[in-house]
């Protein structure tokens, strides 16, 4: 079933409109006064949704009767060349109309809206589709789109209305726009020109695809970036900073473009930092965005205790089903290295008897599993922070498989060569500053599979140059007979990972 594809070339080819768009006078569904009752046609409830100044949002229903009504769903409506300072799509569409106006466009806001119109009669589908311009169902290419701003700051706003626009051709016979390369460009404070960084996720032969990693000295601004990628990808923003771009007429471009647009329909950023910058959704919000934040901070932006990660572990496990619930089970206890059931998940002194690394690693395995989805990106800040290095590699190992098994993706930001080492070099993106000048390069080996100490020499003390603490360790080494073992002992063992790769890396 769907639209011929001779009917599929333009806006402007779409023959005969059997079926007429008729607008409710008001937000309750009122009909407009004078209209009359000719049915088929297209029945759309105003909405008081507002995406930066454009009001573009409507209930849609196909009514072929006074008595039998098709549910359609949400959809929004634009014109080309819309801005938002024009005013509201509310205002300027008339009661009734044999099909939208020529220069308008319209996207249903969910995959279930077009599965709802693929399962209708071949013949309805195509009077919908040419009623309301459909730009999915009538094949209108990306391109012609990409410089519409009601298209990228409204239509597509929601992770769910992007995953629309890319699945919904295959309901009708063509094909996914599954995008798994992009570039994203954004300016943080502090540079002079913008970061440019080329994200690629695209499955190849068996290699390694899953993950990019971004590294580079602390300063640099990896945080900010990931925070921006968080922001741009979900859309989502808090509602005072909505408000302050809107009376500027300004929007979520101000922030970086992402050409073209990749197709990632839930996005996690999870931070175990107190100093993380990512955004702090609310419940509603989450769920509206399909944006998730895992990490120290509540919702009211308080750092969380111990006791209130304790807490969170059982109701985490409780809203899975049964079998991401086994699935974490088993997972937690790859990580921990002993089995565990869901009593001891649901019981805080089990979490307490935990170690600190193995409690935010049980913390991740737990949000993940239950936020994850097909085509999710998971954005992870400097994991190994908290982390020994046996942990962390186990961590990596389980992020891997569950990026495989819900067909996800992640960005990681790192300074550990145990990341690096898992990523090919074409994904692993350096981050520098020259001045202020940001520059951003792949590293010259490949990083997948080498060795952690070439990865230390050629990679990060490349990327950190002469680091105060690199000149204490050389000294320390020239002093104790070239020992690698008498500098570990004089810190009591507890030498951190860099710090011993970097001395091991003068035994190669």
């Amino acid at each position: 079933m769907g639209v011929a594809q001779s009917d599929c070339i333009s806006v402007e080819n779409y023959g005969v409109v059997s079926l007429k768009v008729v607008v409710s006078a008001n937000f309750g569904g009122l009909w407009p006064e004078g209209v009359e009752e000719e049915y088929p046609l297209v029945f759309l409830t105003k909405d008081t949704w507002d995406d930066y100044g454009f009001q573009t949002k409507f209930f849609a229903e196909i009514r072929l009767s006074a008595d039998e009504i098709i549910t359609v769903g949400s959809v929004k409506l634009a014109y080309w060349g819309h801005e938002a300072k024009e005013g509201s799509i509310r205002a300027l569409l008339p009661a009734s109309s044999p099909g939208l106006p020529e220069n308008y466009y319209s996207l249903g806001q969910k995959l279930e809206f077009y599965q709802t119109l693929s399962a209708l009669p071949r013949e309805l589908q195509n009077q919908y589709a040419h009623a309301m311009r459909d730009i999915t169902m009538l094949r209108i290419p990306e391109e012609q789109l990409s410089e519409e701003d009601a298209f990228d700051v409204s239509l597509t706003r929601s992770s769910g209305a992007r995953e629309a626009f890319d699945k919904a051709p295959e309901l009708f016979g063509d094909d996914n726009r599954r995008v798994d390369a992009f570039q994203f460009t954004t300016q943080i404070e502090g540079a002079e020109s913008a970061h440019i960084i080329d994200f690629d996720f695209t499955p190849n032969s068996g290699l390694p695809s899953r993950i990019n990693a971004l590294v580079g000295v602390n300063g640099v601004g990896k945080t900010q970036l990931m925070a921006r990628l968080a922001i741009l990808l979900s859309q989502f923003e808090k509602q005072e900073e909505q408000d302050l771009r809107k009376q500027e007429n300004g929007n979520l471009r101000e922030l970086g473009l992402l050409k073209p647009v990749p197709s990632f329909y839930s996005i996690i950023a999870v931070s175990f930092s107190a100093f993380d910058d990512f955004e702090l959704p609310s419940a509603e919000e989450t769920e509206n965005f399909r944006y998730v934040y895992c990490g120290l901070r509540g919702e009211n932006g308080i750092i969380q205790d111990d006791s209130a990660l304790a807490e969170r572990m059982p109701t985490l496990f409780e809203q899975m089903p049964e079998a991401r619930q086994s699935l974490a089970r088993d997972l937690i206890g790859d990580a921990i290295g002993r089995e565990v059931t869901a009593q001891q998940i649901g019981e805080a002194e089990w979490y307490r008897s935990l170690s600190a690394g193995q409690r935010i690693v049980a913390n991740i395995i737990c949000e993940l599993i239950l936020h994850l989805r097909s085509q999710s990106l998971v954005l992870l800040d400097e994991p190994e922070t908290h982390l020994h290095p046996q942990l962390m590699s186990r961590l990596l190992s389980i992020l891997n498989s569950l990026l495989e098994g819900f067909d996800s993706s992640a960005v990681i930001a790192t300074h550990s060569p145990i990341v690096v080492q898992q990523v090919m070099a074409r994904r692993v993106h350096i981050v520098r500053r020259i001045e202020d000048t940001p520059v951003v390069s792949n590293p010259l080996i490949e990083t997948f599979g080498e060795n952690l100490t070439d990865i230390v020499r050629k990679v990060f003390s490349a990327i950190e140059g002469d680091r105060g603490y690199q000149e204490v360790l050389d000294n320390l080494y020239r002093e104790n007979g070239e020992s690698v073992e008498a500098v570990e002992a004089l810190f009591d063992g507890r030498l951190g990972f860099n710090a011993q790769m970097y001395l091991r890396s003068k035994e190669a």
